[in-house]
């Protein structure tokens, strides 16, 4: 009994709810690359939560999120120094804003309705929230929604092709709420209610369920010997050096045969190409020799010779260009001098309707539905990864990619210069890859399926996060008007 009473106490001191909050901090940083402990983001929330819920005060639920979050992007946004200094640091602890201003808005509710009313709303606020921040306005960044921790776990991110990675990240949180309010029942009322853990499990079931129906993904219509489907080589380059020639020498080692081949090389694979006539006459005569569709990166500059156009261009077997792609999200603060983009980058080739993004953009769930629905059979991604971001970077930015296979089920193509270049099959399984600061060809055949239907999540799933932000929208505005309200008639 005295131990009891003890834990209660401690329970309701400011102090221990930091270090819980502490705690959800790092075990957020234990989901996400360099760890990759993905299962852990299942209960991470769960100190966060018992901290917001058993605070006295909003303002002392606002300090605890913003302490999950400090510990959580200080840390795996850490490249971020490398490339800003001191402004990286700023940068990141926007982001612990989102988790601050989420906890204070959670206690808002839970104060107003009780925590039982509240249980629904909870991972609806944080959709709503991180879809704003992933993508929505100037400082948009995608990563490290917490849908992406599950990247190791095949099984579980196949649900992506009906909800997506917002929806995978509502049900994260929701199960994270379920474990919280077990947690507290048995705190405030002193028992265990086993039915929280009993909907945990059927989540759990329901998600293994789906995923061992669809982690192979042949479609229906692919799976009878006369449906019609085409299987193309491909070919992936990176090189660490980054120059025409090497890209050249490369391609004519790995290519055999005189089958056309799809060949990949990563965005700014070299600057110019198209403006200098050597490099562009390497390459007009190595896809004619080799009969290869080709898709390279390049920086090619504008009219006025400050700004850059960061193009993915694609030379066909005869040497022409049929295709050119500007990149529409340069990176914030970084590409500054890059002209924004404003066709998407859709080509039909004899091989079939390539569908091409540009490094940053592979991170934007909207940009992958934007190419699915206009019927890209296969998604290119062309990528640099600059090299003094560091290893930690490339690998958050290569974990999301399996996600955009999955919502589109389409096959994905990556080259990056420096790693992770990737092959990825429709089920998300990465069916080979070039590691991090090396040069090498990845060489495959991959199945390119024709007039392949759109996911559900093409079609309808996109609606979920918007539809979580409108309802996060309106609560905001009922509790600011309140709030005029309660002021007005004070005074």
């Amino acid at each position: 009994m005295v131990n009891q009473e003890l834990a209660h106490l401690i329970y309701k001191t400011k102090w221990f709810r930091y270090i819980l909050s502490l705690l959800s901090g790092v075990l957020l940083l234990l989901s996400f690359p360099p760890f990759a402990f993905g299962i852990i983001t299942w209960i991470a929330f769960v100190p966060l939560f018992i901290a917001i819920f058993s605070s006295p005060t909003q303002k002392i639920s606002a300090i605890c999120g913003f302490i999950t979050g400090f510990v959580f992007y200080t840390f795996s946004l850490s490249f971020f120094w490398e490339i800003f200094g001191i402004f990286g640091a700023i940068l990141s602890n926007i982001f612990s804003l989102y988790i601050a201003i989420f906890a204070l808005s959670c206690w808002l509710l839970v104060d107003r309705i009780g925590l039982g009313k509240s249980f629904f709303f909870i991972p609806i606020f944080w959709v709503g929230i991180e879809f704003f921040r992933s993508e929505l306005y100037f400082l948009k960044f995608p990563w490290l929604a917490f849908g992406y921790s599950q990247a190791p776990y095949n099984i579980l991110i196949q649900v992506c092709d009906i909800i997506g990675i917002y929806g995978l990240s509502f049900i994260i949180l929701s199960v994270n709420g379920l474990i919280s309010w077990f947690v507290l029942e048995k705190i405030r009322r002193r028992k265990w209610v086993a039915s929280w853990l009993v909907l945990v499990a059927f989540i759990f079931v329901s998600l293994f369920s789906y995923g061992a129906t669809r982690d192979q993904y042949i479609p229906k219509y692919l799976q009878s010997d006369s449906a019609q489907k085409s299987r193309i080589p491909v070919i992936i380059v990176q090189d660490m050096v980054g120059s025409v020639e090497n890209y050249v020498m490369a391609t004519y080692d790995a290519t055999m045969g005189t089958k056309e081949s799809l060949v990949i090389w990563p965005e700014v694979a070299d600057s110019a190409i198209l403006s200098t006539p050597s490099k562009r006459r390497l390459i007009e005569a190595m896809v004619r020799d080799k009969k290869l569709y080709l898709i390279a990166g390049t920086f090619e500059p504008n009219e006025d010779k400050v700004r850059f156009r960061n193009l993915a261009v694609l030379f066909s077997p005869q040497g022409d260009v049929i295709g050119e792609y500007a990149k529409q999200i340069p990176v914030q603060f970084v590409e500054t001098i890059v002209i924004p983009g404003t066709r998407s980058g859709i080509f039909e080739t004899p091989l079939g309707r390539i569908g091409i993004l540009i490094c940053y953009e592979g991170g934007f769930s909207n940009m992958g539905l934007r190419i699915a629905r206009h019927n890209a059979e296969v998604i290119v991604i062309p990528t640099l990864e600059l090299g003094r971001w560091g290893g930690l970077s490339h690998q958050h930015h290569a974990s999301m990619i399996p996600f955009r296979a999955v919502e589109t089920r389409r096959p994905i193509l990556r080259s990056a210069a420096l790693g992770v270049s990737m092959i990825v099959h429709p089920s998300g399984k990465v069916e080979s890859q070039l590691n991090h600061l090396s040069s090498g060809v990845i060489k495959s055949e991959i199945e390119i399926p024709k007039n392949a239907p759109p996911t559900f999540y093409v079609k309808y799933g996109y609606l979920f996060p918007r539809l979580c932000l409108f309802i996060y929208s309106f609560y905001l505005v009922l509790v600011i008007i309140k709030d005029l309200l309660r002021r007005l008639k004070v005074e």
